[in-house]
């Protein structure tokens, strides 16, 4: 049987350190306005509930295509 997150034993200094993380979170008990209203966070909705994500937890997406051909008509 494969093993899932939770069957994995993690060290009890980094369950610390999560915690701790989590409880100086200022959207913390707060609703979606609140956090909308933060720079740097965004209220988003997931597969099972909906979050604070801050910005530093997530990639940033690049648009547009870095190798365009130009054309003779575009020059």
């Amino acid at each position: 049987m494969a093993k899932t997150r939770s069957m994995h034993r993690r060290s009890v200094s980094r369950k610390r350190s999560y915690a701790r993380r989590v409880r100086k979170s200022p959207c913390r008990g707060k609703g979606p306005a609140a956090c909308r209203g933060r720079s740097g966070c965004k209220y988003t909705k997931g597969k099972k509930r909906t979050f604070c994500r801050k910005s530093r937890n997530h990639k940033k997406m690049r648009g547009g295509s870095v190798n365009v051909k130009l054309s003779p008509a575009n020059v």
